[in-house]
């Protein structure tokens, strides 16, 4: 019996791909950009909402190129996710994320560049 209950999760575990992309509640109004860190059904725990015109809230990731944020389900993207910079406030300001490429250009607003 222990056995089938091992080889269960073991499967389970090598079958799970990036959660990047799956519906989530990011518990905002629609037209803010808000990131909510506890969301229990993204394996990351962050659902991304951005202020972008009927964009959906999103599981994303950190990240550090556009290979980071393949993989998962597109949903209502399109475009696919890229890795990009959707906040310039608050704790995760200037953090690298995957964003819905509909929804946000990939590159770093003003704030988050350092001077040369």
């Amino acid at each position: 019996m222990w056995k089938w209950i091992v080889a269960l999760a073991a499967l389970a575990a090598g079958c799970r791909g990036s959660d990047v992309g799956r519906t989530c509640n990011a518990g905002a109004q629609p037209g803010v950009t808000v990131l909510n860190s506890q969301a229990l059904e993204c394996d990351s725990r962050m659902c991304l909402q951005t202020a972008a015109a009927g964009a959906m809230p999103a599981c994303t990731a950190f990240c550090e190129s556009d290979a980071d944020c393949e993989g998962g389900p597109r949903g209502r993207c399109g475009g696919g996710f890229v890795c990009a910079t959707p906040m310039v406030v608050g704790s995760f300001a200037c953090r690298r994320l995957c964003v819905c490429q509909d929804a946000m250009a990939g590159v770093a607003p003003a704030a988050c560049v350092s001077p040369p």
